[in-house]
């Protein structure tokens, strides 16, 4: 599998646990979304994901 398949599939993980936390806090909605990704050593990175969980009416 290539690195960039892998940064993929990192970053859609990153996004749907995100969205399962926000769920738990009684959110429906997440906005403000960051992603970031940083190369740590020749064979790994890491995926951030952020926001803001709120409750859309």
């Amino acid at each position: 599998m290539n690195a960039r398949i892998l940064l993929q599939d990192a970053r859609e993980e990153a996004i749907s646990r995100m969205e399962d936390e926000a769920a738990k806090l009684g959110a429906n909605a997440v906005i403000s979304l960051r992603l970031s990704s940083t190369n740590i050593a020749a064979t790994t990175s890491e995926v951030m994901v952020y926001g803001t969980a709120v409750v859309v009416e």
